[in-house]
């Protein structure tokens, strides 16, 4: 992932956004905290480990590219411009 870039890019797209990186160094997702006290945020994601939130609601919304997603052990192939809640 080119850190420097989608940094820059997600900057510019929101202004004011908190941006942090999942590891400085190595980063495989970068988020833009767009509204932390209304939960949004945009992620953009080269991958993530299975993980799982008790309280949380997360809904992916594809803007570029091809995402093999896992819900409950199920797989999901998006693609631009689709979208899915997990519970």
């Amino acid at each position: 992932m080119e850190k420097k870039l989608v940094t820059q890019e997600l900057k510019s797209k929101y202004p004011g956004a908190n941006i942090f990186l999942n590891d400085e160094a190595n980063p495989t997702e970068i988020i833009a905290e767009v509204d932390p006290q209304a939960g949004i945020a945009v992620a953009v994601i080269d991958r993530s480990a299975p993980h799982h939130h008790n309280q949380t609601v997360e809904r992916y919304i594809v803007q570029k590219g091809l995402v093999d997603l896992y819900v409950d052990g199920k797989k999901h192939k998006l693609k631009e411009g689709d979208e899915i809640e997990i519970l």
